[in-house]
């Protein structure tokens, strides 16, 4: 019989941490805010991937949003 054990791969897994997004308290934000402050979001996320992608062996990986 097949555990869940027989369909784990280990892998390592690399946590890195970057500086916070800070965003104000809305209660109703607009469609542009809240898109402005996503784009912010991602845009500190290509940021820490493109810092960190050759340390954590991925140097070739390229930052998708999909």
């Amino acid at each position: 019989m097949l555990s869940a054990a027989d369909f784990v791969t280990q892998v390592p897994v690399h946590v890195v941490i970057g500086t916070p997004v800070l965003l104000p308290q809305m209660d109703n934000p607009t469609d542009e805010e809240v898109q402005q402050y996503l784009d912010m979001y991602i845009t500190a996320m290509e940021k820490l991937c493109e810092r960190y992608k050759h340390e954590t062996g991925h140097g070739d990986m390229q930052f998708q949003v999909v």
